[in-house]
Parts: C-alpha cells; structure tokens; sequence
C-alpha cells in the first residue's frame, strides 16, 4: 500500500533483512546479501560491519534480490532520513504512520493487546531465520548484528506451540530418513 517508491523499499529492506531504522544509511549490496556498516555501540562493545544474507519472505520469492538491486541501481533513492542517526527511526515512524494499511494493522493489534512498531520488521526476520529457514540462533544474531544473548531474550522468546511441534517434526523427519541409509 506504500505508494512513495523510496518508502516502499526502506520498508522492504528493513523487513526482508532484519534491519534497524538507522541502518538504512548504512547499508549497500554486497555479493552475498546486503552489507550493513552501522556501528550499534553499548558499554561493552560495538558491532561490526555485517552482511545479512538473503532469506526472502514466504510467498515473496525474489524479493530481497528486487531490494539489493534497486539499492544498487539507485534507480530509486533512499528516502529523506534526517540529518541525523537518531531521525532515521523518527523518520520511518512518520512514514509508516501515514499509511493506511500500517494503522489499520496497529489498530488491530491494539484491539488484541499487543503493539507494532517499525521493529515488528526486524522481528518478522527473526522468526522467518527460527521457523521457516531453520538458521541457528548464533547466525541469526550475527546477521542482525547483535549478541546471542540478546537474541534470544529479545528475539526468540515467543514461539508458538504449533510452530514447536512443526519444526520437531522435521527435525524427526530428517532422522528418519538418515536412519533408513
């Protein structure tokens, strides 16, 4: 429903690689993924230039190679973030804000009592490398650039039961199958 080409891709990138708004003026193609330069500092430690690999949404095949490419072209530039690190999320807020479809999903989970925000795309990435792409936790916080700890107190700490049992299964059925050589 986005209909600004340069939001619709900074959405796009935020949900497809997990990124933090501000992250956006840091990132570029790489051959692998894409190549997020931002330096998240805390009292220990800082992270380090990553690339997130690609992991497309489910039901959207191509998507994240469609995103790199139009970074790399820049056919379609990125939109206005601010001046500054700390605008780059305010920035996102407003568009996303302005959106009718965004309110519409934010007024459906308040009526469920629960909360979206622009990190609700980094979550979805989250999830999609726990459920769907069956990525390890360690190199799923190393593509969103953060500690293992973090992720999974922050990140993976909801899962849903039928989600459990469906990737129990496969794990079982691959055992199976290696059993049976």
């Amino acid at each position: 429903s986005i209909e600004d080409q340069r939001w619709l891709m900074a959405v796009g990138l935020l949900g497809v690689f997990g990124l933090r708004a501000v992250e956006l003026n840091y990132s570029s193609p790489g051959k692998q993924g894409l190549l997020v330069t931002y330096e998240k500092r805390n009292n220990m430690n800082k992270t380090k230039p990553r690339t997130v690999p690609v992991l497309d949404p489910e039901g959207h095949p191509g998507l994240a190679q469609k995103l790199l490419l139009m970074l790399q072209t820049g056919l379609v530039p990125m939109p206005p973030l601010g001046n500054s690190d700390g605008q780059a999320a305010i920035s996102v807020n407003q568009a996303l804000s302005r959106d009718p479809v965004w309110r519409k999903f934010k007024e459906e989970a308040r009526k469920q009592g629960k909360r979206i925000s622009t990190y609700s795309l980094r979550h979805c990435f989250a999830d999609r490398c726990a459920m769907r792409g069956g990525i390890p936790p360690k190199a799923a916080a190393a593509a969103m650039g953060h500690s293992l700890n973090t992720h999974l107190q922050v990140y993976q700490k909801n899962y849903h039961q039928k989600e459990v049992f469906e990737a129990f299964e496969k794990a079982d059925s691959v055992v199976e199958v290696l059993n049976k050589d």
